[in-house]
């Protein structure tokens, strides 16, 4: 059984949640330090630019992307450039299924990517 659960059911979403969609400001951080993968919204469609990639590096989680990069473009230049594979870029779902997939059957390789970006 999958569960998504949006902010406004907490109780939920921190004991039996798959998927936990978080729309409001100043709750991030909380959410950040719950998980080890974070796809950052914003990236995956033209227009928008993507959101700060920053806080979830901080929070040690392995950061996920789409192709749109354009608002924090500057910013993911100086990351890879101390380290190309911090944060990783997919350009279609089945591309993200794959590698958060194989991040979460490789717990030491997991691990070690969620150190790369403290």
């Amino acid at each position: 059984r999958r569960s998504t659960e949006s902010r406004d059911n907490v109780t939920r979403v921190i004991r039996d949640t798959d998927v936990w969609i978080v729309d409001a400001m100043g709750e991030l951080g909380t959410v950040f330090s719950l998980t080890k993968i974070v796809l950052v919204g914003g990236s995956l469609l033209p227009g928008m630019g993507g959101h700060n990639i920053l806080e979830p590096l901080h929070f040690g989680c392995v950061v996920l992307t789409g192709p749109f990069t354009s608002s924090f473009a500057a910013i993911l230049e100086d990351i890879h450039a101390i380290h190309a594979d911090v944060v990783k870029t997919v350009h279609n779902p089945p591309e993200m299924v794959a590698l958060v997939r194989s991040l979460f059957l490789d717990e030491f390789f997991l691990q070690q990517q969620c150190e790369l970006g403290r």
